[in-house]
């Protein structure tokens, strides 16, 4: 780091240039950069940066003193447009703009970005933390501009969004900008109300949600035709290794004494640390406040044993009636660990050994009862749907995984329980454990799934299927034991019609040869 006045030489991947920092001595941001030497947020710095190629146009809102616009001008050599409503800010980033001759590279405008065209105000004054000034619109001496208004001369790669809560409003007078070049965007979430609006926007814009940058969460969303199916897989296979980590890992923190082990308050309710598909904000619910919901019913000799983490709707829906969760825990539990996304209808668990856990995404009609022993987790993807269905999980995983079809009297066994010995040998030979149901899967009325049994996409199993091994993704089986019937065949949730998301999953998972669908 060189530091002369205000200015401090920045030397990062492969570039250097001058960050002006007038505020260093009390802004949070400026000092940390003015201490560190290094660009703020580096390492989403670096993820847009693979992201984007020279010349390329990337919207830098809520710029603050220019942090990221410097990094991606000076390393990438791309254009920038930074908005940034605070004076004194902007001041800063065009001295900044000026010191390192990319007047030609970085437009810096003194604007706010909003829903629709109007005025603002700031709400309060905050000089140690200038950037986490919030705007309050309707009047005021501050342009607020929409982003679909702008008459850009090439389409934008990428977006970063910081504006201290007002992110929904930035996209929704993006909509048409976003629609057409379907630009990476990075956006701040400060809270789950936050993240959920900003999901539901760019799912129905064609948004995939990637991954989670910085201590405030600065969630990237990329558009689905953007990636490929390889990558788009990886993605799903990596986000639910690291949520089935995530979650054994906080068990394992659970066993931890604590040096209080007074009951949590409401105010001390804490935030899950999982990122899975299914993510977003979920509160542990202390056990003292179990009996609040109507929907809840925990049987167990003592409930501090049951770690019970509930998102927004989960919660309304439980206290409403609207869901029903059973939950009953033998004394030969040391800790369970249950996180619910979302779910209507009935769902049963039943803890008998070791430290179980349940993972539950944002699914529709579920109708499950549960009963796992050991170590055994079970998890079940977004979108999902059962009438009723038995599993049971001994010492092994039952994963399901998104928008899958599960029909009345399903069961998932993902151990046999019992040995069968080899009288030769005397050595059990009944060894096969857990169950992974890929996305899209649909088993029919009364199947029987066995343990170490992978079903693959997109597949389907007959009613009464006994499902003994692997099935091929795109397929059709039936029997006891199933056998294959067809191949090359998907589902559709309506009789007559391929729906929405049926018809979205096809494209990503499949490539056309002549007039034929065919397995990517």
């Amino acid at each position: 780091m060189d530091a002369d006045g205000n200015r401090t030489k920045i030397a990062i991947d492969g570039a250097t240039y001058d960050l002006i920092m007038p505020h260093r001595d009390i802004d949070y941001i400026q000092k940390k950069i003015s201490e560190t030497g290094e660009p703020y947020e580096l390492q989403m710095l670096r993820d847009m940066a693979s992201r984007i190629s020279v010349g390329d146009l990337v919207l830098d809102i809520g710029a603050n003193i220019g942090n990221h616009t410097l990094y991606l001008a000076a390393v990438s050599k791309c254009r920038v447009i930074a908005f940034e409503p605070n004076k004194e800010l902007t001041e800063a980033l065009q001295s900044s703009v000026i010191a390192n001759s990319l007047e030609g590279m970085i437009d810096v405008r003194q604007c706010g970005v909003g829903a629709t065209s109007n005025r603002a105000f700031f709400k309060k004054s905050a000089p140690e933390n200038l950037g986490s000034q919030g705007l309050q619109t309707g009047s005021g001496d501050i342009e607020i501009v929409t982003i679909d208004s702008l008459n850009l001369d090439r389409p934008i790669k990428a977006m970063k969004i910081d504006v201290e809560g007002m992110e929904p409003d930035v996209l929704t007078g993006a909509r048409e900008t976003i629609s057409r070049d379907r630009p990476a965007i990075y956006a701040e979430c400060h809270d789950s109300t936050v993240y959920q609006t900003i999901t539901a926007m760019l799912d129905a814009l064609g948004y995939v949600y990637m991954e989670t940058f910085n201590s405030t969460p600065t969630l990237l969303f990329v558009h689905r035709d953007n990636l490929t199916f390889e990558e788009l897989c990886a993605h799903i296979n990596n986000r639910q290794r690291a949520n089935e980590y995530r979650l054994r890992g906080r068990l394992k923190r659970a066993e931890q004494p604590t040096p209080s082990p007074t009951p949590l308050t409401k105010s001390q309710q804490v935030r899950t640390s999982i990122r899975p598909q299914f993510a977003q904000e979920r509160q542990l619910v202390a056990p003292d406040k179990f009996n609040e919901y109507s929907g809840l019913l925990v049987t167990c000799d003592d409930s501090a044993k049951i770690e019970l983490y509930l998102a927004p709707r989960a919660e309304a829906a439980l206290r409403s009636g609207q869901s029903k969760l059973k939950i009953s825990c033998r004394k030969e539990v040391d800790k369970a660990l249950i996180s619910v996304g979302s779910f209507s209808k009935k769902v049963s668990i039943s803890f008998m050994s070791g430290k179980p856990s349940v993972q539950i995404g944002n699914c529709g009609g579920l109708e499950v009862n549960m009963t796992l022993y050991g170590d055994s987790c079970v998890s079940i993807g977004d979108n999902t749907t059962c009438n009723s269905a038995s599993i049971i999980a001994a010492d092994s995983d039952v994963v399901i995984g998104r928008d899958c079809m599960l029909s009345h009297n399903i069961v998932l066994q993902s151990c046999d329980q019992h040995g069968i010995i080899d009288l030769s040998s005397m050595e059990i030979i009944n060894t096969k454990r857990g169950i992974e149901i890929e996305d899209h899967v649909w088993l029919g009325k009364g199947c029987f799934v066995c343990a170490g049994v992978r079903i693959g996409k997109g597949a389907i199993a007959a009613a009464m299927a006994t499902v003994t091994r692997n099935v091929q993704a795109f397929s059709l089986v039936a029997g006891c034991p199933a056998g294959m019937i067809n191949t090359n065949v998907t589902w559709t949730r309506q009789l007559n019609e391929i729906d929405n998301r049926t018809s979205s999953f096809i494209l990503r998972n499949t490539s056309r040869t002549g007039n034929k669908l065919t397995n990517s």
